[in-house]
């Protein structure tokens, strides 16, 4: 079967994420459909859709409301459509070869949900009895106490209920809070041949939990416990804290982050490194300097594990999504040059042989750049990636001098005195080790 075989080669897959409401002027699961051609030309092998459930009404944020503010985990929001247009969407997507990949939210509920409603006993409660968040920027929504067995037991049967309508995937929001018990159990009911992506969450909110006494858990305690797949939160908010204020302390903070992550990853286990996300700020937002761009792009690309993307980064959208209202994935910023580069990304994502790889290394260094190398059983990918707007030069240790192949742009590049020079990423096809 198509659907359940990519998982033996998910390091060579684009996961394409989409938010129904933000992506056509209808914002509907019928009107989404006429796009999958359009997100498969774009590389898409698995379509992550945000969450479209049906949404609370207390507190609400936004015209639209949090999609993460779920009122009913089995109905979907009627501005969407039905569950019978939600049906007809996941057998489109499967015609054309992808997989359908949804957003799980089990670590709380709006006010008025029908767990609230139906299973009070479900949610914690503050010293006067009442329901409340145990994190005060997220005043819309209840917390679940997912360590009580009839919880589980419910959402359980909720994975259930969407698997039986033929999803194949899962990322699971905020899944550092999640008991380990109760992952595991999530991976014998999905079966091994269903991806489970984890929203893993950086440090700082890890430790607010565990001082409440939840579940804070760390990607390679989720991995464990049976995620395929996690965020990078742990090492990104050093790069973030870069690409925002220009530190570059806070640059070479994060290669050691992720040089870390590199050496302590489960084998077949992978921390995505994409730069856009629903919550996070455009990869055009941070700057204007195109070479930058492509080189945070291709960095993304690059690394091990499928490679991440939000509808629009294709098409250089610079506003962050706005989930909670109505406005659209605008195109207006859409260059060909741009999208060819992107498009050559995915193309080699999807035709690299990862059979044979064996580990990555992050080289320090407080220059502004980032350089990866990728060893294989038979050769090395040397991924250079420029961040300021000035040439970058790049010293490739042991790199013999010569002329290199690089697999972006198919031209060779001269290495001399085991230094490159460049102002734009390169990946560098080195034979031997």
């Amino acid at each position: 079967c198509i659907m359940k075989s990519m998982k033996n080669a998910i390091e060579n897959k684009i996961i394409y994420q989409v938010s129904v409401h933000n992506s056509t002027k209808e914002g509907t699961f019928r009107a989404l459909i006429p796009q999958l051609d359009t997100f498969k030309k774009h590389g898409a092998d698995i379509i992550y859709l945000l969450p479209f459930y049906s949404v609370g009404e207390l507190f609400r944020k936004g015209e639209y409301g949090s999609p993460y503010c779920i009122k009913d985990y089995l109905s979907v929001n009627p501005c969407l459509g039905t569950m019978e247009d939600f049906d007809l969407l996941v057998d489109e997507i499967h015609r054309r070869g992808m997989r359908v990949m949804i957003d799980i939210v089990f670590r709380h509920t709006s006010y008025d949900s029908l767990l609230a409603k139906e299973h009070p006993e479900f949610f914690y409660r503050d010293k006067e009895g009442k329901f409340y968040s145990s994190v005060p920027e997220w005043p819309d929504i209840i917390d679940l106490n997912t360590d009580k067995e009839e919880v589980q037991d419910y959402l359980l049967d909720v994975l259930t209920f969407y698997q039986k309508r033929g999803v194949d995937d899962f990322r699971f929001d905020v899944a550092s809070v999640l008991p380990p018990l109760f992952i595991r159990k999530m991976r014998e009911r999905l079966g091994d041949e269903t991806i489970l992506l984890a929203e893993s969450c950086a440090q700082d909110f890890n430790a607010n939990q565990k001082r409440q006494h939840r579940h804070g858990l760390h990607p390679n305690e989720l991995f464990a416990a049976g995620f395929d797949l996690c965020y990078h939160y742990s090492s990104f908010l050093y790069l973030r804290e870069y690409l925002e204020e220009h530190n570059k302390e806070s640059l070479y903070a994060y290669k050691a982050a992720v040089e870390a992550e590199f050496a302590t990853n489960p084998k077949g286990k992978f921390i995505l490194r994409c730069i856009e996300n629903h919550d996070t700020p455009r990869i055009c937002s941070y700057t204007d300097d195109v070479n930058i761009q492509k080189s945070l792009l291709a960095y993304s690309f690059f690394t091990p594990g499928p490679a991440f993307v939000l509808h629009g980064e294709e098409s250089k959208e610079d506003k962050k999504l706005d989930f909670c209202n109505l406005g659209k994935v605008s195109l207006a910023n859409f260059e060909p040059e741009y999208y060819d580069f992107y498009k050559r990304l995915v193309d080699l994502k999807k035709n690299t042989d990862y059979s044979g790889f064996e580990y990555s290394v992050i080289p320090m260094s407080h220059k502004e750049q980032l350089f990866v190398i990728n060893t294989y059983q038979d050769h090395q990918e040397i991924g250079l990636f420029p961040l300021s707007n000035k040439d970058q030069d790049f010293a490739l240790p042991h790199v013999p001098d010569g002329d290199y192949l690089d697999l972006i742009s198919q031209k060779m590049i001269h290495v001399e005195n085991e230094t490159v020079i460049t102002p734009v990423p390169l990946i560098l096809y080195r034979d031997g080790r």
